[in-house]
């Protein structure tokens, strides 16, 4: 370190020194080593015996004399240049990573040609809580009717996909064309390839950077899926009462009675697609599928359209609807709803929490916090219920961690009407005040810190009380929170 620095005193630069050691003389110039890193380049790195054959031909050949040198070269010697610091300056090469194709499918768009019976499929998570997986819904749409089936499994694995694929597949009145899916995991793999050549159906998957490949069945998952289950929590362990529902209610209710959207499609001065949506282009998918030429021949046997019809004549669509069902069928879902820890809860303390529910199984889909105790959608009172009822006295109340499975007696617990309080006063801030500083300072008035101080003393007015909030007396609370 000396040496260098006093080398930097003397000349104002630190230069590397040269080896002293004694060496052969090289016998391959820098130009040579660009030559092989060119041809190296230009063939895609064959091997070193293959290259050299390249190398003598360049000069034997075609009379290159720049290859003179390169011609005489040995085999391990090609690949010692190719390891060193200046072939790799000069021959450095960046590839994108290569996918490893899956032969499982065919990478395309399929093309139903007017032919009902070609299905888009996807999946939709119902969400996690608390580390534990919520049910997966499997929604079928078909590509040209758009009858739709919905089923539910507990997971998306070869085990659990495949039952509920064959339940979901027989409910569709027309034969199973095709299947499309997306390029997850659980529908490419060799258990769902040999379900589709059991069956014989067409096994498309969906194209790299081509959303619209599966653009019906994405948009069915939000318009219905999403917006008539919502986004909150269902274990998975109900998965079995869910995909009942579907069977029993949803899907009929979605192919008689719910109505959807055909597009009419035209061509643009530039020849571009235009979809446009009249009022004539809404009807069911069973509408639909009675429009097709020929539909006798395209439904399965022993299925007629006549059956079909008997069967959307049932009932009105109004009367059809989830909402309407939710007293009589989905009832058996509903009163088995679970509490937070996996416990049932009573009819009573469902019709207390959740009365008006409009879903069938029992969950709000604006609400995605019901399911939390303190949230306070999930124990607001229904206008007929009686707000006189004498609430729970002290001495019955239950132990502290069984208090999430009542919600009657939780909303009469002292402490949880104060967070409900807190929780109501939302804008009006509890802290105390920040302590102005003088207002007047060096004989003059600092207007600043006067309107501060003017400030702090309104807002100090204003802060409300404990008191006001909750409706509760102090000493109600000390006598509560003691021991």
């Amino acid at each position: 370190m000396t040496s260098l620095i006093r080398s930097y005193r003397a000349t104002g630069t630190i230069a590397v020194r040269p080896s002293r050691r004694g060496r052969f003389p090289g016998k391959y110039t820098e130009v040579d080593v660009r030559l092989l890193a060119e041809v190296d380049n230009a063939h895609e790195w064959l091997s070193s015996p293959a290259t050299k054959c390249i190398l003598i031909r360049e000069y034997e050949e075609y009379g290159k004399g720049e290859y003179a040198r390169l011609a005489e070269i040995a085999v391990a010697q090609i690949y010692n240049l190719r390891a060193s610091p200046k072939y790799r300056r000069v021959a450095v090469n960046f590839e994108p990573t290569r996918p490893s194709p899956v032969s499982i499918g065919e990478r395309r768009r399929p093309e139903p040609l007017g032919l009902p019976g070609f299905l888009r499929i996807d999946t939709v998570h119902q969400g996690d809580w608390d580390g534990e997986k919520g049910v997966y819904h499997i929604n079928a749409v078909d590509a040209v009717t758009q009858f739709e089936v919905v089923g539910c499994t507990p997971r998306i694995n070869a085990e659990n996909l495949k039952p509920v694929l064959e339940a979901m597949l027989p409910q569709f009145p027309f034969p199973i064309l095709g299947a499309h899916f997306d390029n997850g995991s659980e529908y490419i793999n060799y258990s769902m390839e040999e379900m589709m050549k059991a069956m014989m159906v067409e096994f498309t998957k969906s194209r790299a950077c081509r959303s619209q490949d599966n653009e019906l069945v994405e948009g069915k998952n939000g318009a219905i899926i999403r917006k008539l289950i919502g986004y909150g929590h269902i274990p998975a362990a109900r998965s079995g009462k869910v995909h009942a529902f579907y069977a029993a209610h949803l899907n009929p209710y979605l192919n008689f009675h719910r109505p959807c959207g055909f597009a009419t499609v035209s061509l643009d001065a530039r020849g571009k697609r235009e979809r446009t949506y009249q009022t004539g282009d809404y009807a069911t998918p069973h509408q639909k599928l009675r429009m097709l030429p020929d539909v006798e021949t395209k439904l399965k046997p022993g299925i007629s359209i006549e059956t079909l019809d008997r069967k959307a004549a049932e009932m009105s669509d109004t009367e059809f609807t989830p909402r309407a069902k939710d007293s009589v069928a989905g009832t058996a879902v509903k009163q088995e709803r679970c509490g937070n820890d996996g416990v049932e809860e009573t009819d009573e303390n469902q019709r207390r929490v959740s009365p008006c529910s409009l879903s069938s199984l029992g969950i709000r889909p604006n609400t995605p916090d019901s399911h939390i105790p303190t949230a306070t959608t999930g124990a607001i009172p229904c206008p007929e219920e009686d707000k006189t009822k004498e609430r729970k006295s002290v001495a019955s109340r239950p132990p502290l961690h069984d208090l999430f499975q009542d919600h009657l007696v939780l909303e009469t617990l002292l402490r949880f009407r104060i967070i409900r309080g807190l929780e109501n006063a939302a804008g009006r801030p509890l802290s105390s005040p920040p302590q102005p500083g003088p207002p007047f300072s060096a004989g003059r008035v600092n207007t600043k810190s006067l309107s501060s101080a003017k400030f702090a003393i309104n807002r100090q007015a204003s802060t409300p009380t404990l008191a006001s909030i909750t409706g509760i007396d102090s000493s109600s609370v000390r006598n509560e929170i003691s021991p």
